[in-house]
């Protein structure tokens, strides 16, 4: 399941369990609200770390990717001085 899956269906499940939470609580409303509150915040809290999992991801694979470029430009610079010079 990709990220964005994972955050839409994290994101599906937060807001029926807060819309059952709602229908089915006997608490007061101030109640019903300052949960639904903290269960946001803590959805918005794991949705941001997440995102920064994600980020730095992608950040560590561009620099390999960006590595192994400039490793691979070093090695056909060096074949083509190689070729040049058994040419001259």
């Amino acid at each position: 399941m990709s990220g964005l899956s994972k955050i839409g269906v994290f994101s599906l499940g937060l807001t029926a369990g807060a819309v059952l939470g709602l229908l089915l609580a006997p608490e007061t409303g101030e109640d019903a609200r300052a949960y639904l509150s903290r269960a946001v915040r803590r959805g918005v809290e794991r949705a941001a770390e997440e995102g920064s999992k994600w980020v730095q991801r992608a950040q560590d694979v561009a620099e390999q990717m960006s590595d192994k470029a400039q490793d691979f430009t070093g090695r056909v610079r060096d074949a083509y001085g190689d070729a040049k010079e058994s040419v001259s």
